[in-house]
Parts: C-alpha cells; structure tokens; sequence
C-alpha cells in the first residue's frame, strides 16, 4: 500500500504556508479514505500549481521529475492517478492474504504474476506499474472472491 506515515507527511509540508497545507491535508486523508472529495482532480491541480507555479511564457505547471519520489509525490499522484480512497497492495501483500489451510503459502509470484500480464487474467488493465506492481483493493477482493478464499 502506497500512503505515507501521516506524520512523516507533517513533517514534509510544515514549511509551506497555510493554505497549501489545507489542501494537502484534504488530499491526504482522501487517499487515506478518510474524507472524500468532491473533486479530488481539482484539489491536485490547484495544490500543484501552489508548489510550482506556471513560469515565464510557461502556461502549464512544470513538476521537477524528483518530486514524484518524494513524500508529497506519492499522495499528490497517488490521488491523481486513481488509488482515491482505496489501499494499493503489493504483490508480496497479495500473497500474503491468499495463504489459506491448503494453500498454506498462497499463490505464486510466478502466478500473479501471469494475472497480472494475461489478457484473460483478473488484474490484466487493471493495476498499476510504478516500478513494480500496486494492486487496487477492489480488484484484490474480486480476485479473492473468485479464488473462494473470501
């Protein structure tokens, strides 16, 4: 799952004035599945454009590629990019909540692998590839109720 400590979050943003804080306070607990917004599009496009104002002849927000890997990175595009109020799993989570009486290691990397790749299999469009695979919850219980495991 993909959302920082919250108090590591408080640290990154206790510089920045009070309004940019607000609103990436919001987006955090949107993430988190706290709160919901209303638009959470607009709350990243306007807290983007906070942190790196449109310059020079520059119409559009320019976002320095070393930010996406930091703490604010994460839950800025985290909300962009659809993880809204879901958790993210790894594979290794999945795993992990596939272990059961007969299967006492769970599925295979090999395996989810395959589904994640397979255009017949049950992750295959629909998770997210950031350097390695993040699996939205709701597909993560889809596929653990198909397998009869939930």
């Amino acid at each position: 799952m993909i959302i920082p400590d919250k108090d590591k979050f408080a640290g990154s943003i206790a510089n920045l004035d009070e309004v940019t804080k607000r609103l990436l306070l919001s987006l955090y607990d949107h993430l988190a599945g706290h709160r919901q917004l209303d638009d959470p599009q607009a709350a990243v496009e306007a807290t983007l454009e906070r942190l790196f104002p449109p310059g020079y002849m520059v119409d559009e927000i320019m976002v320095p590629y070393s930010f996406h890997f930091t703490v604010l990175g994460q839950v800025l595009f985290g909300v962009m990019y659809g993880n809204s109020g879901g958790k993210l799993y790894t594979v290794n989570e999945l795993i992990e909540l596939t272990k059961t009486e007969d299967r006492p290691k769970g599925y295979s990397k090999q395996y989810i692998y395959q589904e994640l790749r397979d255009k017949e299999g049950c992750f295959y469009g629909r998770a997210i590839y950031k350097g390695a695979w993040y699996i939205p919850e709701v597909v993560v219980m889809e596929f653990l109720k198909i397998k009869g495991i939930i």
